[in-house]
């Protein structure tokens, strides 16, 4: 009996140290995971909010997807679209995010194990908008991602020496906001969806610069014509419809039916805008003085025009109005449409230096960029 009673606390404290040393061991192994593993992906990955990784098995997808988020969630019955909790009822909602939730420790996602399981990367390039002291300018980025954003994102372009009506060579800064819709698609779906995406933005913007003239898009402090949602609804067409690609009508194999960046590359355009217009080339301040010296000369030669029909209508109080020669502005104002910019120049210098005629902005410094609301 007293044997007993002597082995009793032996094996409370055996007991004691197994559990203190699985404590520990545990301890320790979500330190190893927290800090030395996730952060690496190794057998576990960090989730961040509102972004998409893909877990891979060896070189091929799984199948799994990680998406943390109280807003978004991915419907694999679904073709993997991207879809918000907003269009579910409340009660599937939480039940969704409670399930969510259940397949994480502190933030952890378990991936497998590796090297049999890991997160997918990928290459991508692209330009983004950096705020500086001095205002906004565009940060290229290079780099290897896992992740996919699932939340729109602005996204920087830049139109190299694209050539206006009257062939003036012009860098176009844009911004276009950007969303996949399918979290699949944009990765495995094509190879570099998103650069598919940008040279599809920047065909359609050269396209519309070529439409357009420099004063039209807001040249040298000049009122644009184009309307604010112009540009946009120019690029968003591309949602529905990509230049150039069909796919076979299901309904129809005789009939071709357009394909648009929501079903072939999965990502979808949310808005587009006009950041900056700059005049582009070696003799761009030339050139700019030229466009500037047009603008101002057409709108004073319409402007003179105007002003002496009034005159004329006003002769009947008495206002002599012989000395305006209709005919002479009507002539200076067809030429100068087509001319040359030097050659236009020179025309209006001679045929107006006594008259109220502008040709130059005075007292004013050339600048090549034109800011449109960044």
């Amino acid at each position: 009996m007293k044997t007993l009673l002597f082995l009793n606390p032996n094996i409370g404290m055996i007991v004691g140290l197994i559990i203190g040393t699985i404590v520990v061991f545990v301890i320790l192994f979500l330190l190893l995971c927290y800090f030395v593993l996730a952060p690496r992906n190794k057998f576990f990955t960090f989730g961040r909010e509102n972004r998409i990784m893909h877990i891979m098995t060896g070189k091929k997808f799984s199948g799994e997807v990680i998406l943390p988020s109280k807003t978004l969630y991915i419907d694999k019955k679904d073709k993997y679209n991207i879809k918000s909790f907003e269009n579910l009822s409340q009660n599937l909602a939480e039940d969704m995010r409670r399930e969510l939730k259940q397949h994480n420790i502190l933030g952890m996602y378990w991936i497998g194990i590796y090297p049999f399981r890991s997160i997918y990367e990928r290459h991508q390039q692209w330009l983004e908008w950096k705020s500086t002291p001095g205002g906004r300018e565009i940060q290229f980025r290079d780099e290897y991602t896992p992740y996919l954003i699932a939340k729109p994102f602005e996204y920087a372009m830049l139109l190299v020496e694209a050539e206006d009506k009257n062939g003036v060579p012009l860098n176009i800064y844009f911004t276009v906001i950007l969303m996949p819709t399918n979290a699949v698609v944009p990765i495995f779906g094509n190879n570099d969806a998103y650069g598919q995406v940008q040279t599809l933005c920047l065909g359609e913007a050269l396209l519309f610069t070529k439409e357009k003239t420099f004063a039209n898009l807001g040249g040298e402090n000049i009122t644009p014509d184009i309307s604010k949602d112009e540009f946009s609804k120019v690029i968003c067409k591309l949602n529905k419809k990509i230049p150039g690609r069909f796919k076979e009508d299901p309904n129809d194999p005789n009939k071709q039916i357009e394909v648009g960046l929501e079903e072939a590359l999965g990502y979808k355009i949310l808005d587009a805008k006009l950041n900056s217009i700059e005049v582009a080339g070696t003799h761009k301040k030339e050139i700019l003085a030229a466009t500037t010296a047009k603008y101002v000369a057409k709108q004073n030669a319409e402007a003179e025009i105007e002003i002496a029909k009034g005159k004329k209508i006003a002769g009947k109080l008495g206002i002599d109005v012989e000395k305006y020669d209709m005919k002479i502005r009507n002539e200076f104002y067809q030429k100068i449409k087509d001319m040359p910019y030097a050659q236009q120049i020179e025309l209006a210098k001679k045929m107006f230096t006594d008259s109220k005629l502008t040709t130059f902005v005075s007292g004013k410094d050339v600048t090549p960029t034109i800011n449109i609301g960044v």
